[in-house]
């Protein structure tokens, strides 16, 4: 957690949404990881990593997802409706 350049508080509030998740640590840490990598702001990566664990998805499938949404230069918009679509899928 301490690499991820976010304040303390948004990093407890993203510690307290893996928890909730109920994910292994391992998975957690990657989860962090991929979010640092994708350039988007705080509250973008804070509802992507909620949708995420709705969707109850591998890591594997996680990364192509947001790989995916990065090359894809849609709107915002666009893009959630595609992670609304893919979690109804559920891959």
């Amino acid at each position: 957690m301490k690499k991820a350049t976010m304040s303390i508080g948004k990093r407890k509030n993203a510690i307290v949404i893996m928890i909730r998740a109920a994910m292994s640590i391992r998975k957690r840490i990657s989860a962090i990881v991929i979010m640092k990598k994708t350039t988007m702001s705080i509250e973008k990566r804070k509802n992507a990593v909620v949708m995420m664990i709705r969707a109850a998805m591998s890591i594997r499938k996680m990364i192509s997802a947001v790989v995916i949404m990065k090359k894809a230069a849609m709107s915002i918009r666009k893009r959630k409706n595609a992670v609304a679509i893919m979690i109804r899928m559920t891959m």
